[in-house]
């Protein structure tokens, strides 16, 4: 049993390919809430904060002497630094077609 799809045969017979009317009436198409237009402005501004924010603490971590350190800066820093690497490597994914 070979079917074909636009003119090609399908990649499997148990699953042809999916149209409108066979999906039922009440189906809304997905719409994303990021704009993916918005990928990769997001992606290179959020990576460059964090790998500015992680530059930035190692420099305080080592240019500044043990007892004059605080602690507040240090998590702030690296709370930042971390969010933005995270959420700009999500976007990176995104916009290079890795939907995750």
């Amino acid at each position: 049993d070979t079917r074909y799809l636009a003119g090609q045969p399908a990649v499997h017979a148990m699953w042809p390919e999916i149209t409108a009317e066979d999906l039922p009436k009440d189906v809304v198409q997905f719409d994303p809430f990021v704009n993916p237009a918005f990928f990769t402005i997001a992606w290179i501004t959020l990576v460059t904060l964090g790998i500015g924010c992680m530059g930035y603490f190692f420099v305080y971590e080592f240019s500044t002497p043990a007892r004059l350190r605080d602690i507040k800066v240090e998590a702030v820093l690296a709370m930042l630094s971390s969010v933005s690497l995270g959420y700009g490597c999500l976007f990176l994914l995104l916009w290079a077609g890795v939907w995750v």
